[in-house]
């Protein structure tokens, strides 16, 4: 069908008129197009009109993104990708020199990491262990390699192999600096709090990784299955895909991973289940603007200014807010266990998915919101939702303060009570 542009204005019969148009082109992907107008006329009895033809011509703006886009890869990705490789060198390096207090003897060496003792212990502890085993971690980062493939395969159909490639590796590299920087914050702040061995929290961000790609085909699933039931309106499809099952199912595959960990005794109270909780989330971040990156947007259709800012927004906004969904379930897991209710405490599960799902709700919603003033600017600005996230790490923190409070708390009456202990030897 036609789109109305507007009334060009009215001329008297007998006279004749000039009048000024302006026409806005957008590129869709490809070097030639061309779109057909038409002018109308309305007289006494007949129409009179005109068609015509505007060709479009995109080669040279083709030509200019190829050779910025190939500028940018040749700049960014040796700097990414080395600092990247470099905060895994340090973080190993730190590791390694860290001394954990284990509850068995030789618990936490590198032996132990490769080869775990289950002798012994109970059978939830073994489980739990097996994902922070290395062997387990490659079958997860499997998961990655299947992404990577279904993004270069969606990449390679649409674009040239020297326009796939740049954004293919940009895409990779800059949404994982910013989640591997926050997990270097978190594991710090875990070092100076608890000490809990590197490999438990390593353990979480690559199982939020395989939840990504996991919630990624169950989210796919679930919105061809519910999009003709909700009829048309894209709104309401949003609304109930993206703001309300989207976030149960993300979080429920989160938090198995958080659910079959808790039965180690490093999963011993709300601290660990925050530290633990918010790597399950850069993970699965990390995966998710990946992908979003790569495939939903184009750096050549939205323009490199336009990619490269909603790169940036969604690796350091939507990396933190991911974390935020997940530490709310692992705090709640991790306080239950810490009350001593033996397996009672598995019900804690369920108010801490709430919670998660109700903040990853929220923020989707903002996400929604946001998406229109994106998809009308030249550039891409967001309001609602940094407030959701800024709101976000507000509630964070104040259970991180509670669960600090309760740690030092607890770890004050322990030592009162190896104190007492000897005491009375002593005696």
């Amino acid at each position: 069908g036609w789109t109305y542009e507007r009334l060009l204005g009215v001329v008297q019969p007998g006279t004749s008129g000039r009048f000024t148009q302006t026409f806005w082109a957008k590129y869709s992907g490809e070097t030639k197009a061309s779109t057909q107008y038409a002018v109308v006329a309305e007289g006494d009895v007949v129409f009179h009109g005109r068609y015509f033809n505007l060709a479009e011509d995109w080669s040279a703006y083709e030509q200019k993104s190829r050779a910025e886009l190939t500028s940018m890869a040749a700049v960014f990705i040796p700097v990414f990708g080395g600092v990247i490789i470099l905060l895994l060198i340090l973080l190993a390096e730190w590791a390694y020199s860290s001394h954990s207090d284990g509850r068995y003897r030789d618990e936490y060496t590198v032996r132990s990491f490769f080869v775990p003792r289950v002798a012994g212990r109970p059978l939830a502890e073994a489980l739990a262990g097996v994902l922070a085993h290395p062997l387990v971690w490659l079958v997860e980062l499997g998961a990655l390699a299947l992404m990577a493939s279904i993004i270069w395969t969606g990449l390679s159909a649409h674009l040239a192999p020297e326009k796939a490639m740049p954004t293919f590796l940009l895409s990779l590299l800059g949404a994982a600096i910013m989640p591997l920087v926050y997990f270097i914050l978190a594991w710090a702040y875990n070092e100076w709090m608890e000490k809990m061995p590197l490999r438990f929290m390593a353990g979480m961000f690559i199982w939020g990784i395989m939840a990504a790609v996991l919630a990624l085909v169950l989210n796919t699933w679930q919105v061809q299955a519910l999009a003709p039931l909700l009829g048309r309106d894209t709104m309401v499809v949003a609304i109930v895909t993206v703001a309300l099952i989207a976030p149960l199912i993300e979080e429920l595959v989160k938090g198995a991973g958080l659910l079959a960990l808790r039965g180690h005794h490093e999963f011993a109270d709300a601290l660990h289940g925050l530290h633990l909780g918010f790597a399950v989330g850069l993970g699965f971040s990390l995966v998710e603007n990946w992908f979003y990156l790569a495939s939903k947007t184009d750096p050549f259709q939205n323009g490199l200014t336009v990619w490269v800012g909603l790169g940036v927004y969604r690796s350091v906004v939507n990396a933190v807010a991911h974390g935020c969904f997940s530490a709310a379930l692992g705090a709640s897991l991790g306080w239950a266990k810490s009350q001593k209710w033996g397996r009672f405490a598995l019900l804690a599960f369920l108010p801490g998915l709430v919670m998660a799902v109700v903040l990853h709700s929220l923020f989707n919603l903002t996400a929604i919101a946001d998406s229109f003033r994106v998809l009308s600017a030249d550039f891409p600005s967001f309001g609602f939702n940094p407030l959701m996230t800024l709101a976000l790490l507000v509630v964070v923190a104040i259970l991180s303060a509670g669960a600090a409070s309760d740690f030092r708390r607890r770890k004050a009456a322990g030592r009162g009570a190896q104190i007492s202990r000897l005491a009375q030897e002593r005696l």
